[in-house]
């Protein structure tokens, strides 16, 4: 029995090593496979095509040379592939070293074109795929060859490979491309930051003519004018200065003509009124210098006229004349009546008639004298 306890301890035991050697297997089969060092004395790039050459950019900090363009200002797309370690077992690509969790996190700047450092201004990258660790990037060239390298890293191996592509003549430069976008990025921000100055100057001449709205109102214009005339030509230097240099910013007066109209009549209300003044004032000294006017012509009556107007005075004198003797006789039947009311004799009531009525004749005939003289 106790044979066969220890014999299945013993098979126990390798059954758990071969699942712990094949994990281990495992393991080491998902590491980053890292590039052969090729001689690390070959300094040239090799040819896979007739547009395309790559090189082996060990950490050693030795320069790669490319072949030779005919373009002056040549622009290479070049993909970056490949893995480097270290003594540590930490691995970098391109970009990108490991943290402490083994994440392509720390970002690198090991990589030199024509010997300098890969700056976002003479580059720009196109593609990005940190899975494969490979970086593709747009990077404008000189005249001489291109040249390649990874700054030198004691204790780190393996090596980046870099595929390079000559671009077509006509592809715009890097720096050409980021000119622009920072020509577009400035033109933007100036273009919001003059904006929100004028929305700033809109507000302020908005809150500003509140102090004077009734300068809007055309009533209020006029009869201000007409009371203190005097007043307005006395500053209308003033007047017009403010009116001229609000009506300077035209841009501004644009907007609040389309915008806020009532603005623009309160700013310019005071010139309005001032117009009117100097109106007002010539009007009354044009007045007070011209000569009355002359009395309109009288009209020249025709023949039928004036023989119409005869025979209307003529109706008129008759008719006062009539008027004239009726009342008298209407008189003298009153003053009869009267007198015969009263307790008088025969005689006496003949008599006051008869110096009565006398009175009133010599009246009438006294009148009709002086009319007639």
């Amino acid at each position: 029995m106790d044979l066969l306890y220890l014999i299945g301890i013993i098979i126990i035991a390798g059954i758990i090593c071969i699942f712990i050697a094949s994990a281990i297997i495992d393991l080491l089969a998902q590491k980053p496979k890292l590039v052969a060092e090729p001689n690390p004395g070959d300094m040239k790039a090799g040819r896979l095509d007739p547009a395309r050459t790559y090189a082996y950019l060990y950490p050693t900090g030795r320069e790669v040379f490319f072949p030779k363009v005919a373009i002056a200002k040549p622009v290479y797309e070049i993909t970056f592939t490949g893995l480097l370690q270290n003594r540590s077992s930490r691995f970098a690509d391109a970009l990108h070293m490991t943290d402490e969790c083994g994440n392509f996190k720390w970002h690198i700047e090991w990589l030199r074109v024509n010997g300098q450092k890969l700056t976002h201004s003479m580059s720009e990258l196109i593609e990005e795929d940190r899975l494969e660790h490979r970086y593709t990037f747009h990077i404008d060239g000189r005249s001489e060859r291109l040249t390649l390298s990874v700054d030198k890293q004691e204790s780190w191996s393996g090596a980046i490979t870099a595929t390079v592509k000559l671009m077509p003549p006509e592809t715009p430069r890097i720096e050409d491309v980021v000119a622009a976008r920072k020509a577009r990025v400035e033109a933007k921000w100036e273009e919001e930051k003059v904006s929100t100055k004028f929305a700033e100057q809109i507000e302020a001449l908005c809150v500003r003519s509140q102090a004077f709205r009734n300068w809007a109102d055309p009533e209020y214009r006029k009869k201000f004018a007409e009371v203190h005339a005097d007043e307005l030509i006395r500053s209308q230097s003033e007047i017009r200065d403010e009116a001229t240099k609000f009506l300077g910013q035209s841009q501004i007066v644009r907007y609040l003509r389309r915008h806020h109209a009532d603005v623009v009549e309160r700013f310019l209300g005071r010139l309005e009124a001032l117009l009117m003044a100097e109106r007002i004032v010539l009007d009354k000294r044009l007045g007070a210098a011209a000569p009355p006017p002359p009395p309109p012509p009288r009209k020249k009556l025709t023949a039928d006229e004036v023989r119409a107007l005869k025979v209307r005075k003529q109706q008129v004198a008759i008719g006062d004349r009539v008027a004239l003797k009726l009342d008298k006789i209407e008189t003298r039947l009153n003053i009869r009546e009267r007198l015969e009311q009263m307790s008088l004799d025969e005689d006496e009531r003949q008599m006051l008639e008869e110096e009565m009525i006398g009175e009133i004749e010599e009246g009438d005939e006294s009148h009709e004298n002086v009319r007639t003289i």
